[in-house]
């Protein structure tokens, strides 16, 4: 290969590696959309300049990117189990909150439930500190048997101009494939 023709193909190489996709997502990826105060969250069906389409619970929708106020994409998924260790201990002691806070109410209400809220306190801690005790153990087991999407933005900013790299496989006519490389750039 001669020196000439290097600068010629290093310059759409390096221009793929450096441009951010206009279109961060393709057919087949899990998308969620947000549209003023409504998300939807399904598989992409068709791209455009313009927007793209998705279908959730066979039910399709169609966004313009001009719309859209949040846009992820997901990069894969992941046990729970940390959500569900904090599940596991939050919620016995909320429950003890609860209840603690319920009596003291109703003890500022009617004044002999202050005898009732003296008993029933040390029980309603000793109780919540256990259930969290088990939920240290119980809510990372359930969480590790759930799975949640990893997203990653996709970002919608307006910009004086942008670019997309183009890379995708081409079938010839004569049965050949190859690799197509290509560099989209858009002025306002």
């Amino acid at each position: 290969m001669s020196r000439m023709r290097l600068p010629g193909l290093l310059l759409p190489l390096v221009v793929l590696a450096v441009s951010s996709h206009l279109q961060a997502q393709s057919v087949g990826d899990r998308v969620r959309v947000s549209v003023e105060d409504d998300t939807y969250v399904g598989e992409v069906t068709a791209v455009s300049e313009e927007g793209l389409e998705l279908v959730d619970d066979s039910v399709p929708y169609s966004f313009e990117y001009a719309l859209m106020t949040g846009l992820d994409r997901s990069v894969g998924t992941k046990r729970l189990w940390k959500e569900g260790l904090a599940v596991g201990v939050v919620t016995p002691l909320l429950i003890g909150a609860h209840v603690i806070g319920s009596c003291v109410t109703a003890a500022v209400a009617v004044p002999p439930m202050v005898l009732v809220c003296i008993i029933i306190t040390g029980p309603v801690i000793g109780l919540s500190l256990a259930g969290a005790a088990v939920g240290v153990v119980v809510g990372p087991v359930i969480g590790a048997f759930i799975k949640g999407d990893v997203w990653e933005p996709v970002v919608l900013a307006e910009r004086a101009f942008g670019s997309a790299s183009i890379i995708g496989p081409r079938f010839g006519l004569d049965g050949s494939i190859g690799l197509e490389l290509g560099v989209s750039i858009r002025f306002p």
